[in-house]
């Protein structure tokens, strides 16, 4: 999403992009891959409209509609999720959001706890969050505004917990998870293979959990350990609706 530079630099002073940029709420730190919305249960809701967008420039996509099943076609949802390559770059991708809406009335929402920065406004109500490398953005689309609130923060309480894998959830795909140096530096870069075969109808998407920064170059998975310890990246295996299908974990011994 291209942003004029002489806007983008008016943002980041409008917004205090200094204050946030990098920030992360969580005790550890998350990174999500290939998240999937398709079957996700967001309570009260039916999905309409689910397609996923690549488009140059712009993070990997999902652009999706709900109604609310009470009430028509009156009140309806827009949820957008963007999948950046590090938490970095989701905090960037929000600033470039922000930078594009017309309505001069958009404000950090300080008063709730949602994503690791949000920011929210009038008229219809809506709502932005970043959290880990994903940016999540809330709009009424209907002819009757509802507050998106709630919606939000059970979106993102799923993306943050540490499930427990069910035993009756099919095995996930993934035929390689490891790293190739299991004594890095502290501030190294250590390349990790996760390798996962295609499942069409089943939407797996991936959770990894872990001390130091997972992000993505040039494609692959890179991990940079912060503190020198032994430490544990923790892969979840996730389903659609949240469930957890397996866990793998890889053990570094950071020097």
């Amino acid at each position: 999403m291209a942003v004029n530079p002489r806007i983008l630099n008016e943002a980041k002073k409008r917004f205090s992009f200094g204050a946030w940029r990098g920030v992360n709420t969580l005790n550890r730190n998350l990174f999500i891959w290939k998240f999937a919305l398709a079957g996700y249960d967001i309570p009260g809701w039916r999905p309409v409209q689910l397609r996923r967008l690549a488009l140059p420039g712009t993070p990997p996509h999902i652009q999706s509609i709900w109604r609310r099943a009470d009430a028509g076609q009156q009140v309806l949802l827009r949820v957008d999720v963007y999948e950046c390559a590090s938490r970095l770059a989701a905090h960037n991708t929000l600033l470039e959001l922000l930078a594009n809406f017309e309505t001069p009335l958009a404000r950090r929402a300080t008063q709730i706890r949602i994503g690791d920065v949000a920011f929210a406004g009038p008229p219809n109500p809506w709502l932005a969050f970043a959290r880990a490398n994903l940016v999540i953005l809330f709009r009424n689309a209907g002819a009757l505004p509802v507050d998106v609130t709630g919606t939000a923060e059970k979106l993102d309480d799923d993306l943050t917990d540490e499930p427990q894998p069910q035993p009756a959830a099919p095995a996930p795909p993934i035929r390689n998870f490891a790293a190739r140096a299991k004594t890095p530096k502290v501030g190294a870069r250590v390349p990790i293979d996760l390798n996962v075969a295609d499942t069409p109808g089943t939407p797996f998407w991936y959770k990894i959990f872990s001390e130091g920064e997972v992000e993505m170059r040039g494609g692959k998975f890179v991990y940079r350990p912060l503190k020198a310890k032994p430490q544990d990246v923790v892969l979840f295996a996730m389903l659609a609706n949240r469930a957890a299908s397996a866990r793998k974990s890889l053990r570094l011994n950071v020097k």
